[in-house]
């Protein structure tokens, strides 16, 4: 499974010319200058769609938590399934929400391996409603529309790898709208720290 890094420093999507695997893109966030080899897990983002306000408001919850931690103890990285689409989206979503490495997963390799399940249409504007899901991204100052460009349709979710590049804990969204269970999260990091840190 391999993914392509993504550069975005400077307000251009620009993909690199070689890919690495999944694991290997643990080790390169880890290890750069952000996280100095302190990082005892990472967070990867797998995101849905980058210029949908639900994506961009678990960005702003994935990068919150991993400031939370002390000394740069979690990192975290991004992986989406496309550029060349709607860059402006991606490049807000990087700038404004989840300023961390991403990853391009051109065959979709990893949103298969988490199940590729299929955004509910009907379900999905259901619970927008049932959630307060527009309400609830309003507080937060979040701007833009459910619907944005590219594909849209295969959900995405959150991975967490301890040091070591291995998978401890896989969360995939239900329906697209439902808020991330951030304290669960936090409980599986807290857990793969304490034993790190232990041994």
């Amino acid at each position: 499974m391999q993914l392509e890094p993504i550069d975005m420093r400077f307000g251009v999507v620009r993909k690199e010319d070689y890919s690495i695997s999944v694991r290997k893109c643990h080790k390169k966030v880890l290890s750069t200058r952000q996280f100095s080899r302190r990082a005892k897990a990472s967070v990867a983002f797998i995101v849905k769609r980058p210029g949908c306000i639900i994506c961009k408001e678990e960005g702003l919850m994935l990068r919150e938590l991993v400031q939370s931690f002390p000394e740069n103890r979690v990192a975290a990285w991004a992986v989406v399934k496309e550029i060349d689409v709607d860059n402006d989206g991606l490049t807000a979503l990087y700038q404004n929400y989840f300023r961390f490495p991403f990853f391009l997963d051109r065959k979709m390799k990893l949103y298969k391996a988490m199940g590729k399940n299929v955004i509910n249409r009907f379900k999905f504007f259901y619970n927008i409603r049932k959630n307060g899901a527009r309400k609830r991204i309003a507080d937060k100052g979040i701007e833009g529309t459910f619907i944005g460009k590219g594909e849209g349709l295969i959900l995405g979710g959150v991975l967490i790898f301890d040091a070591k590049g291995d998978i401890c804990y896989a969360y995939q969204e239900k329906s697209g709208a439902e808020e991330l269970p951030i304290e669960e999260f936090r409980c599986a990091l807290n857990a793969i720290i304490a034993d790190q840190e232990s041994n």
